[in-house]
């Protein structure tokens, strides 16, 4: 994973977090889309992502999962708005939330038939409000251990470089069975040190 301090989307993804882990959901940063290709070699291609992940389980143990797109650019967001569906459509996501800078009110309409709800960062800002949260506190607390979370990633790839990189990119592109198999395969072959 790469350091995205300078990322313009990197604080409505903290702002998504806050609001997914409020909602109660579990969370995870950047989920990529990745697909493989073979000409002349085996090459692997990051097709998108889903900036921000939840999933939890309902009382009657039903799975329920969210997903975000986050763009601070000036971007047509109705063209967003088609690709990050189709991203959650391949991932199977119950629903969706688009935040970005400035939303067009044809985007918003599209999104609302799409099971997508928009925001705005103003508009994020005051639902967070609405919940009570010192935005500030908590958006320092996710600065925190998203830079926790990067630097643990790093110290791991030298010895743990497979393990690492199977639970960061290609887990949320496999089947579950195969993630188990793949996962205690991964263990069982690390060198313990």
């Amino acid at each position: 994973m790469k350091n995205n301090y300078n990322n313009k989307d990197h604080s409505l993804k903290l702002l998504c977090k806050i609001l997914f882990s409020e909602l109660g959901y579990v969370t995870h940063y950047e989920i990529k889309l990745r697909t493989k290709s073979y000409i002349q070699a085996l090459k692997i291609h990051d097709i998108s992502d889903i900036d921000v992940y939840g999933c939890n389980f309902l009382p009657d143990m039903t799975f329920q999962s969210l997903g975000s797109e986050c763009k601070s650019g000036e971007t047509k967001a109705l063209d967003e708005l088609y690709k990050f569906t189709g991203v959650l459509d391949y991932y199977h996501i119950n629903k969706g939330y688009f935040i970005k800078t400035k939303i067009h009110q044809n985007a918003r309409q599209v999104a609302e038939k799409m099971n997508v709800s928009c925001y705005t960062e103003a508009e994020l800002r005051k639902l967070l409000l609405g919940m009570n949260d010192d935005i500030e506190k908590q958006f320092k607390i996710e600065q925190a251990r998203y830079t926790k979370m990067q630097n643990a990633i790093k110290a791991q790839e030298k010895n743990y470089g497979k393990l690492v990189d199977y639970l960061t990119f290609d887990y949320w592109n496999k089947e579950k069975w195969r993630n188990i198999h793949n996962i205690i395969h991964l263990l069982n072959n690390q060198k313990l040190g």
